[in-house]
Formats: C-alpha cells, structure tokens, sequence
C-alpha cells in the first residue's frame, strides 16, 4: 500500500456468506474500511499481534504459526525523521509454506495445463481463425501412439445369444 491506493473504493475482501453448493455467494461484509495507508498498516499490525485474538469477522485462518511467518515492512512516514509519524508506505511479506502453494509448483501445473490445451481441436480451431502458422492437430491415436496401452479389443457384428423365456 501506498500513495496510489485508492481508499475510495469497497474493499474486495472480507466475510462472505449466503453461499450455494457452487461457492456463489451474494453477500460479502467487507473488511474494515480504510481511509488511510496508515489507518491499514495499524489493522494489519493488530491482526499480527501474537497475543491479540483474530478478528472472527476478518483473518479466521490466520494461526500463530501463521503470524509468525508474516512481515510487515513501513517503506516510509509521513515525517522519515519520526518513527511515530503515520505510515505512507508499507509491505507485507510472507515467509514459508504454510500452506501455499510453492511458485515451482504453480509453474508446472500451469505449464501442464497449457501443453494439454495445446492438444485440443478448440486449440487448433482458435489458431486456425487466428491465423497462427505451425499449429496443427493430429489425431490423439497419432500424438501418443507410443505410448498408449490397448486393455480391451472389441470387435463389430451382430449380437447373438441364447433365446428363451423364463
């Protein structure tokens, strides 16, 4: 946060509720309303306290543990030769796991998901209108010929069997 955030504007965060099955959820409380840079840094300094109580309203996540791995830096003061002087600029930084995904992590699966989409007839559809030169789309059988095991044979022509009544 700083000079250029706009207090103006709802916070994106904050308590939903009223969710259906599919997390569509109607109603969200926002997080307390900020007016300043500072005003945020105080709330979240609060809300790192070891031994103040989370804010049930806001961070029900946010364990000791938790706390623990989060750093908040005051980039600048209003006064820089004050340290009481309010706060214009801050960072937070998260160290650790706990629970997040790892950056190695969500490059692969992103990479995966990509090399899959690439193999899709909406894929070669897309470039094709787009007019990509060098794509094109071979048939599943044919990308993983080597690699595909046959479990069960299965061959075409009439059905027969026993006729009776019991």
């Amino acid at each position: 946060m700083d000079a250029t955030t706009d207090f103006s504007k709802t916070p994106q965060t904050g308590t939903l509720s009223g969710c259906n099955i599919n997390f569509i959820c109607p109603n969200l409380t926002p997080i307390t309303t900020w007016t300043s840079v500072d005003a945020a840094y105080q709330w979240v300094t609060a809300q790192l306290d070891p031994d103040a109580p989370v804010d049930p309203r806001t961070i029900k996540w946010l364990t000791p543990e938790n706390k623990a791995a989060i750093e908040v830096t005051v980039n600048s003061r209003r006064d820089p030769a004050d340290p009481t002087s309010p706060v214009t600029s801050y960072t937070v930084t998260i160290h650790g796991e706990h629970g997040l995904i790892r950056l190695g992590d969500l490059q692969r699966s992103a990479s995966r998901v990509l090399e899959t989409l690439t193999r899709t007839l909406q894929f070669a559809e897309l470039a094709e209108r787009q007019n990509v030169p060098g794509i094109t789309l071979e048939p599943y059988t044919q990308q993983f010929a080597d690699q595909l095991v046959t479990y069960i044979t299965t061959r075409r022509g009439p059905v027969t069997g026993r006729t009776g009544t019991r």
